[in-house]
């Protein structure tokens, strides 16, 4: 009798950390979406789950997908099997495809995320030190072009703006700040000196309507206390 319960019955480590829990117990991506969706931010959630404007490319991606379905075949012969497919005119032998995403987890302070190791911290250093030549600004290396803040005492990095010098830059914040924006007023930014990082998602089309993403920054660090 304890022989064949041995052999039905499987016993897992016990997980100290609920959220390992839920991992471990999600069989698909739905169950994936459900936790998500417990754990973010409302914003933060909806951005990453929702698409443009009204969804009408979401909604057709999802029903596609649900017209597919897998078909159980048994007792085949699987010795020569092809997974291959046209795509796009091309012929791929594995027709699976993943699309980056933006701003999902880019504002992760010094590459880790719950105990989760992405970046070497030296890495992230690197990206976002000034790589400008001669550690110049973007005002005396880039173009002329509108922004809402000043180029003066900005810095570029891989990838991110680079704060050198906030008196220099007007601008309410500290050194060593990186940040990005985006064409409809989106930004975020992170302020390693004040352990901070900012995420704004907006649809204000074109930036230059309303100065909004300066005036959020100014609330933010006036909320600042030691």
């Amino acid at each position: 009798m304890l022989k064949t319960l041995r052999s039905v019955l499987r016993f897992r480590p016990i997980q100290l950390q609920p959220a390992d829990r839920a991992l471990t117990r999600a069989a698909c991506v739905e169950d994936f979406r459900r936790i998500a969706r417990r754990r973010l931010p409302r914003g933060v959630f909806d951005y990453i789950d929702g698409g443009a404007e009204d969804e009408v490319s979401l909604r057709r991606n999802v029903m596609a997908f649900r017209r597919l379905e897998f078909r159980p075949r048994v007792l085949c012969n699987v010795g020569a099997i092809d997974t291959s497919a046209t795509l796009l005119g091309q012929r791929q032998p594995l027709p699976l495809v993943l699309a980056p995403t933006g701003y999902t987890r880019v504002a992760s302070p010094a590459g880790e995320l719950d105990g989760i190791r992405l970046l070497g911290p030296r890495t992230v250093a690197y990206m976002t030190r000034n790589h400008l030549p001669h550690d110049a600004d973007l005002e005396t290396f880039g173009r002329p072009l509108y922004a809402e803040t000043p180029f003066t005492g900005i810095g570029f990095g891989l990838g991110f703006a680079v704060m050198l010098d906030p008196v220099a830059g007007k601008t309410l914040s500290s050194a060593g700040e990186f940040n990005w924006g985006g064409a409809a007023s989106t930004v975020f930014w992170v302020d390693p000196a004040e352990q901070l990082t900012a995420s704004f998602f907006t649809q204000l089309l074109p930036s230059s309507a309303h100065p909004i993403r300066p005036q959020l920054r100014q609330l933010v660090y006036q909320a600042l206390v030691d």
